[in-house]
């Protein structure tokens, strides 16, 4: 069986998770590299020891696991910083990505990867698929998801390439938009057209 290995992408809080949720139904294996990235720096993780040696014991919380609140104030506060937390998740995130893609059983992985086009990654996937949302309803959704106020959700926005740049990239790669500026419905018609483009 020929597996086909799907990147699935777009700005942070644009629906992608929804979106590969709706393809999982469909019969895809997803995985999602945000919950990757949870496993690796679990309570005595290697991805932890290497976070906590790199900047003390206050990124771990009472439960001995990641503070991500603290961590979020890491990467927004400095940009050398926030390449230190890359160098160390990254190469664990990808390892245990690698591995799940090549014990899959289904025909078709989908991988969430947010940062996809920032990292350059896309050269690992056989298709990409980009979620793009309007920026006010992007906005909104992140900060109804995380609680942040409309400082910090646009600097979180700001971390990642801007709309513009992300379609140029997909378009580059031969990659295919969703967008997602109607209801759930919509998407989920745009999840089934997709994976039935799939083949």
């Amino acid at each position: 069986m020929k597996r086909l290995n799907v990147a699935l992408t777009g700005g942070i809080a644009c629906g992608k998770s929804r979106f590969g949720g709706f393809l999982e139904g469909l019969g895809a294996q997803v995985i999602r590299l945000d919950d990757l990235s949870a496993e690796v720096t679990g309570a005595g993780s290697s991805g932890l020891a290497a976070l906590v040696e790199a900047f003390g014991v206050r990124v771990v919380n009472r439960a001995g696991g990641l503070n991500r609140a603290v961590l979020r104030d890491i990467l927004l506060a400095c940009q050398a910083d926030r390449r230190v937390i890359e160098g160390i998740l990254h190469p664990r995130i990808l390892a245990e990505m690698r591995r799940l893609q090549q014990h899959s059983q289904k025909r078709v992985v989908v991988v969430e990867v947010p940062l996809l086009f920032e990292q350059g990654l896309e050269g690992l996937f056989d298709r990409v698929v980009v979620v793009v949302c309007g920026g006010g309803k992007q906005r909104e959704r992140l900060r109804k998801r995380t609680g942040v106020d409309e400082d910090t959700a646009q600097r979180l926005i700001a971390m990642q390439m801007n709309q513009r740049q992300r379609l140029r990239a997909t378009e580059r790669v031969g990659g295919s938009v969703i967008k997602n500026n109607g209801g759930i419905e919509d998407l989920q018609h745009q999840a089934q057209a997709f994976y039935k483009g799939l083949g």
